[in-house]
């Protein structure tokens, strides 16, 4: 058989790399960071689970999109209205 017959209907060669690029780390709950809030009066970036965000966005939020910190509503650290940026999935 020739190498390129062996090639196509041969089985590959197992390899010795581990699979830390691969599946493993594709569904893995460490990797999954959530929503980056930083606010702009405590200076605190806090990770934040979607679902939380959310309902802070829907209570009250206004959305300027020029501004560095362009979400008013309520801090998940400090707990007051204040100026935030909001990184989805970071």
């Amino acid at each position: 058989m020739t190498d390129g017959k062996r090639a196509l209907f041969d089985s590959p060669a197992a390899s010795n790399r581990s699979n830390a690029d691969g599946k493993d780390s594709l569904f893995s709950a460490s990797d999954r960071h959530g929503i980056t809030v930083e606010c702009s009066r405590c200076e605190v970036t806090n990770q934040s689970e979607l679902l939380d965000t959310l309902a802070r966005i829907g209570w009250f939020s206004i959305w300027i999109p020029a501004k560095k910190y362009n979400r008013w509503m309520l801090c998940p650290s400090c707990h007051e209205r204040a100026w935030v940026k909001i990184r989805w999935f970071d």
